[in-house]
C-alpha cells in the first residue's frame, strides 16, 4: 500500500508538467515560448496566433524537446506521460507504466476519490491555463482534459476543464 501512494503522488507531482509545458507565454516560459513561436511553420496565414491549433502547438519541435527534458525527472518512477492536441482540448494523459495501481486493497473508487480531491486543489489552474491558451493559439473554447490509466488501460480518472 505504501508503494501504491507513493506512486499516487509522483502522479501529483507530474500535474507540475501541465503548468510548466502548457502555459507557452507565461512569465516562468517566456523564452520557451519565444522559441516555440519562431519555430512554428504551420501557422495560419489569417491568424495572429502562433499556432493554428492546439495539435500544431503540442507537435512543435520545441515542445517536444520540452516535453522528454522534463520527463526525464521521471524515468524509473513508473508513470509515464503523454501531451496531445485533440481538436480544442490540450490532453494530458498519465499511465502506470510497472504495476497495476487497482486491486482488492485499492479500488477504483478509491482512486477516483483520491484524484478528485488532489485534482480539486489545482482546478483555478487548469482554468488558468485555458485562457492563456487562446492568446497563442487559434482558437475559441479550449479546454485541459487529464486522464490516468492503470497499467492495463482501464481508466481510472478523468477530467475536461474549461476556463471561466
Amino acid at each position: 500500500m505504501k508503494k501504491k501512494l507513493a506512486k499516487l503522488l509522483i502522479c501529483v507531482s507530474m500535474i507540475g508538467l501541465v503548468f510548466s509545458l502548457g502555459a507557452c507565454g507565461s512569465d516562468d516560459d517566456k523564452d520557451t515560448g519565444k522559441k516555440l513561436a519562431t519555430q512554428q511553420t504551420t501557422k495560419k496565414q489569417s491568424s495572429s496566433k502562433q499556432y493554428a491549433s492546439i495539435k500544431d502547438y503540442v507537435n512543435d519541435p520545441t515542445f517536444q524537446a520540452e516535453i522528454k527534458k522534463q520527463m526525464a525527472q521521471y524515468e524509473g518512477q513508473g508513470m509515464s506521460m503523454e501531451i496531445t492536441g485533440e481538436g480544442d482540448k490540450l490532453v494530458y494523459t498519465y499511465k502506470y507504466t510497472d504495476e497495476k495501481l487497482i486491486d482488492d486493497d485499492f479500488t477504483l473508487d478509491d482512486a477516483k476519490e483520491y484524484f478528485d480531491g488532489a485534482m480539486k486543489n489545482n482546478e483555478s489552474q487548469f482554468k488558468s491555463l485555458c485562457s492563456q491558451l487562446t492568446k497563442y493559439i487559434d482558437v475559441e473554447d479550449p479546454s485541459v482534459v487529464i486522464r490516468y490509466y492503470d497499467y492495463d488501460d482501464t481508466l481510472i480518472w478523468e477530467k475536461e476543464f474549461k476556463a471561466d
